[in-house]
């Protein structure tokens, strides 16, 4: 079975939705690897095996959530490199598209975004996705070892696992990489349209 790595996400130490939506996905394509920054208490742990995570990786670098997108990506190249994963999957949004195009290119990876579905097909990844405003619809199959998918909000309904689930391991790891001292994000400040 294929590991998949999923990006995942908390807020207020509890799962986002989104984050549970991959877990969903990643059911479907293999065995799914949770990559979370920062710490996870035991509950949110215990939701992300409930969603079907069969491993948490817990990863401590205060420089992430300051970073440019660059440090991120060296992460997710580094932790999809580490688990075997054949396939990595991140939330949809402008900062994900930057950072998996970066993962992907790091991994020699396949990459498609916007993903509304995926599948694995008698050995082969197969992704569908939107374009043009969602009037148009993409059905790709993936021609690498490996690919990166940054997957569309609300494109999946998040279901627990059917077999119950388990509460992973929790494994914390500390990153540290130049990429994340480079340059720190001091403002995010909406333009005026």
């Amino acid at each position: 079975m294929s590991t998949i790595l999923v990006l995942a996400s908390l807020t207020a130490g509890e799962v986002d939705s989104p984050t549970l939506e991959l877990l969903t996905l990643a059911r479907d394509l293999g065995a799914p690897v949770a990559l979370v920054v920062g710490d996870v208490p035991a509950a949110a742990a215990a939701t992300l095996g409930s969603y079907g995570a069969t491993a948490v990786h817990a990863v401590d670098c205060p420089q992430l959530t300051a970073s440019l997108v660059t440090a991120r990506a060296a992460l997710v190249t580094e932790m999809a490199t580490a688990t075997g994963a054949e396939v990595v999957l991140v939330a949809a949004g402008t900062e994900n598209a930057e950072m998996a195009a970066l993962a992907a290119a790091g991994l020699g990876a396949a990459l498609v975004t916007d993903a509304v579905a995926a599948s694995d097909v008698d050995g082969s990844l197969h992704v569908t996705k939107v374009v043009w405003a969602g009037q148009h619809t993409v059905e790709a199959v993936v021609q690498t070892p490996r690919a990166v998918l940054t997957v569309k909000p609300n494109a999946v309904a998040p279901s627990p696992d059917p077999m119950g689930g388990c509460v992973p391991a929790v494994e914390t790891r500390v990153f540290v990489h130049e990429a994340a001292r480079e340059a720190v994000v001091t403002a995010l400040v909406p333009s005026a349209a």
